[in-house]
């Protein structure tokens, strides 16, 4: 299970584990879409096989490049602006 915390982050709940992941830096203007990017951006990683870890780093990233725009579908951020952010 994973809970999301906006601002602060997010945390995975697993069958052995429990792990906190800090909120990426960013200047947030609108959360409209934060949590639709967060989602679709772990099934996605999660699709191609990424570990749970990647995939959540993945999520979070995705989400926290929302909240910087306004608006809900032209704040969803490309693949290329969030593996920027994981650089």
């Amino acid at each position: 299970m994973i809970i999301t915390l906006g601002k602060d982050g997010c945390c995975w709940v697993g069958k052995d584990t429990v792990q906190d992941f800090p909120p990426f830096p960013v200047n947030g203007v609108d959360s409209t879409a934060a949590e639709d990017a967060f989602n679709g951006a772990l099934a996605c990683a999660i699709a191609e096989r990424s570990s749970m870890v990647e995939a959540i780093l993945f999520a979070s990233a995705a989400g926290a490049l929302t909240v910087t725009r306004k608006g809900a579908h032209n704040s969803i951020p490309t693949r290329d602006e969030i593996a920027k952010l994981l650089e």
